[in-house]
Order: structure tokens, then sequence, then C-alpha cells
């Protein structure tokens, strides 16, 4: 890849660059991953890139669109992470059988159970 090419996105793997580079070719942006036969020879991706696997628009024009379809992806996906986080769970307790709702907050966490006290392990 041209070493000119804008580098718009640092992901922290090779599957979120590549959820990148695809979500901008939907939004009509042409983009690649930048030294994605090096990176992807390790695995251990930080050795080649110690501060994350490039993403470069392929149209140095496209760079401003680039980054701004970049910002709304952004925002979109720490919406979503946010209303994972504030959704009740349900958990079920392996002591008595019984089901509880949980805060979306203790996702991942040791609760006890609200009906037997007995200690439940809330989902992710």
């Amino acid at each position: 890849m041209s070493q000119d090419w804008p580098v718009i996105f640092r992901a922290s793997d090779m599957a979120e660059a590549d959820i990148v580079v695809n979500w901008l070719a939907e939004h009509g942006i042409e983009a690649a991953v930048k030294d994605r036969f090096a990176a992807g020879t390790f695995e251990v991706s930080q050795i080649v890139a110690p501060y994350g696997i490039e993403v470069c628009t392929m149209n140095p024009t496209q760079t401003d669109d680039a980054k701004a379809a970049l910002a709304e992806f952004l925002k979109n996906r720490e919406m979503q992470a946010n209303a994972k986080s504030t959704e009740p769970v349900f958990a079920e307790c392996e002591e008595c059988g019984k089901s509880s709702t949980y805060p979306g907050d203790v996702r991942g966490r040791v609760e006890n159970c609200k009906h037997c006290d007995a200690y439940i392990d809330v989902p992710e």
C-alpha cells in the first residue's frame, strides 16, 4: 500500500480494521488496511503496528468524508455499547432454579440471588 495514503483510523486489531474498511465501503469510501500483509503475518499485530493497525483512504480526496463517516461510526458504536450496558439482564440461579432480573451495569459480576441469596453469575 502506498505510504502517502492518509491514515484515518488506528484499529486495535485486524478484525476492527476490517469492520471499519467495510463500513466505509458501504458509505462509498474506498479504504484499506495499511501493510495488511505485514500485520497479518504476526499473531501479535502490535509488533508491526505498536500504535494500532492503520486504516487509510485510497483516495486522498475522500479523507474529509472518511473522517466524518468514522465520527458517525464511532458515535453509533459508543451508543450501542452504552445501550447494551443499561439494558436489564436475566440470570438463572443454579441453587434454586429461579430467574432474576439485574440492571445492565452489573453484567459479568457475581450478585446474590434475589430469591435464595446464593451467589449468581450475571451473564455478560
